[in-house]
Formats: structure tokens, C-alpha cells, sequence
């Protein structure tokens, strides 16, 4: 496993005009990325986070991290996995007490809850590739 680190939010031009939102996560010691495909939903919870400006109504991400406060739970970190080279699932780590557990979710969201209580995101090596042609927070090619 490899920590990874938002780097940006950007879409994907597939062919015929169709955009795809995608979250870029770069790897903390070295320079690889993974580009992580986003619904439209996903998309706009991480931007308001990514870009620091929030929203002005509760988002999922924001439901969760109450929901884990108020239960004593602890989210320890963020693991990226699926099949192939795509991250198309994740796991969240979690700690109550002297338990340890986990949960299933989607990867955007489970980016989001990261993000948004500063908990460290892994991915596994085969979803990370030699950065090519990107923006960061623009088109990426």
C-alpha cells in the first residue's frame, strides 16, 4: 500500500464532447498518480472540500464524521481498492475502544470523509501509473 494525497479535481474529455469528473491523488514519496473517476455527486462533495470553501448545508461526508463523533468511532484511514487498475471501492478503517473494524464504500465518498477529518488515504500500487498529461484543477487528457 501506498499513501496517496489529493492533488486535484478535474474532467476527463471522452470523446464526443462527454466530460468525466476525476479526483487526481498523487502519491506522497514519489511521482506517481492515480486518477480516481467521480459521479456528479462525489464530484461536488470534493471540490467543496478540495477547494476549502465548503458548503452551505451538511454534506454526507459532514452527516458521517458527526455520526462517528457522536458514536465514539474513530476513522483511522482510507483504503483505495478494486479490480484492474481502477480504485473502484473502498475500505474505512475504523476504532472504537480497543475494537477495530471496518466498512465498505465508495471510493469519492470515502475521499471526502478522509479529507474531511484528516485521516491518511492508500491506495494499492497497481491503481498508480507515471503521471502523463494532466491539469491539476483543469482538463485532464
Amino acid at each position: 500500500m501506498v499513501r496517496v494525497t489529493m492533488a486535484g479535481l478535474g474532467y476527463s474529455v471522452k470523446g464526443k464532447g462527454k466530460h468525466n469528473a476525476v479526483a487526481l491523488l498523487r502519491e506522497d514519496e514519489g511521482p506517481k498518480v492515480l486518477l480516481l473517476w467521480l459521479d456528479d455527486d462525489e464530484a461536488g462533495q470534493l471540490t467543496g472540500l478540495f477547494d476549502g470553501k465548503g458548503e452551505d448545508f451538511p454534506q454526507t461526508h459532514d452527516l458521517l464524521a458527526g455520526l462517528f463523533h457522536s458514536l465514539g468511532l474513530n476513522l483511522v484511514s482510507v483504503i483505495l481498492e478494486g479490480r484492474g487498475k481502477t480504485a473502484s471501492a473502498a475500505r474505512l478503517m475504523i476504532a472504537w475502544g480497543e475494537e477495530q473494524g471496518e466498512l465498505e464504500a465508495r471510493p469519492g465518498d470515502a475521499v471526502a470523509l478522509a479529507l474531511r477529518l484528516g485521516v491518511p488515504i492508500f491506495a494499492g500500487e497497481k491503481f498508480l501509473t507515471e503521471p502523463s498529461s494532466y491539469k491539476v484543477n483543469g482538463v485532464i487528457n
